[in-house]
């Protein structure tokens, strides 16, 4: 059972934690993508947070548990970004509602549908975005993937 999370802006102070959630080169990359800093820093993401907006979910305890960012884009699109959960909370069911809450951000403030990229060996993000009825719509080759791609999905909203 996923615990009761808190969504509340991102703050510089907190991208110290989120990037200790990813120890490794391959765990950032796969986080942050092909230009993810190297090393991994609280700076890059704090630069992330620029292009904003980016939340946080936080648990009772005020311990940050998961991270987005939803950026509009000016054809009506919403662009979702760095989304990532904590390592001790993944596997719990909390990815599919951060997304069912992320959607209807993205509708309430007028967008017309959703995209993001995900690493095609990244198979339980892509479950989870299959399952809500986003859409294969582009693949570009990515070496820093083991699959050899990044694949771009969309989901329009009726």
């Amino acid at each position: 059972m996923t615990p009761r999370l808190t969504r509340r802006d991102a703050t510089d102070q907190d991208a110290a934690v989120i990037v200790g959630w990813f120890p490794t080169r391959r765990d950032a990359v796969w986080w942050g993508g092909p230009t993810v800093s190297d090393p991994l820093t609280a700076e890059w993401l704090v630069a992330q947070f620029a292009s904003g907006p980016f939340w946080v979910w936080t648990d009772r305890d005020d311990v940050i548990q998961a991270m987005a960012g939803l950026k509009a884009m000016p054809d009506g699109m919403a662009y979702l970004n760095r989304v990532a959960t904590a390592p001790s909370i993944r596997g719990k069911g909390l990815s599919a509602r951060l997304m069912a809450e992320l959607i209807a951000i993205a509708r309430t403030r007028g967008d017309t549908a959703m995209s993001l990229w995900v690493y095609g060996s990244n198979t339980i993000a892509r479950r989870v975005y299959d399952r809500l009825g986003f859409r294969v719509v582009a693949q570009r080759e990515a070496e820093e993937d083991a699959s050899g791609v990044s694949i771009n999905m969309r989901l329009e909203f009726a």
